[in-house]
């Protein structure tokens, strides 16, 4: 697991945008995906939310490995940031090829998603990233999904107090 690594709410607090930034620069490597263009729309500033940077990696990974394999080494990946009052929204976004209907009503948020072969994961990346969003106080929901046109998701996390 990544170092800095806690479920514990307030335990730990990190500018999200710092983490988006880094996250997204580091899983969209220019060498390893030279056609895949990456847009960060980062408008959080120092804002912190409580969660370790090992933490907020996880869901990060999850969601924009997910949208790497749905572009198929081509495309735009977008990582927005904004703040709602003592809230935080972070969208991944990305210009893949869609999640089909029956997986979204069947399967995403709520059960391993099958895959026809081991090579592309079990199924459980977007439920490991729910669990720990919500272990923070958090959510992750799918925003928007077209068949060939790509997929949003959107997480969101508290603002951490000035105590935490």
């Amino acid at each position: 697991l990544p170092g800095n690594f806690s479920l514990t709410p307030g335990a730990h607090t990190v500018r999200i945008d710092e983490v988006l930034r880094e996250q997204a620069n580091r899983w969209c490597d220019k060498e390893k995906y030279p056609n895949i263009e990456l847009a960060l729309e980062l408008n959080c500033g120092d804002t912190e939310v409580p969660i370790s940077r090992g933490g907020l990696e996880i869901p990060l990974e999850k969601l924009i490995n997910n949208a790497l394999k749905a572009m198929g080494g081509n495309g735009t990946l977008t990582v927005r940031s904004a703040r709602h009052g003592d809230q935080v929204e972070a969208q991944v976004q990305d210009t893949g090829k869609g999640i089909p209907h029956e997986i979204v009503h069947n399967y995403l948020l709520k059960k391993p998603v099958p895959k026809p072969t081991s090579k592309e994961g079990n199924g459980l990346g977007l439920l490991i990233a729910q669990e720990v969003l919500e272990a923070h106080g958090g959510d992750l929901v799918l925003f928007r999904t077209v068949v060939g046109e790509g997929t949003t998701f959107i997480f969101y996390l508290p603002v951490a107090s000035k105590g935490d």
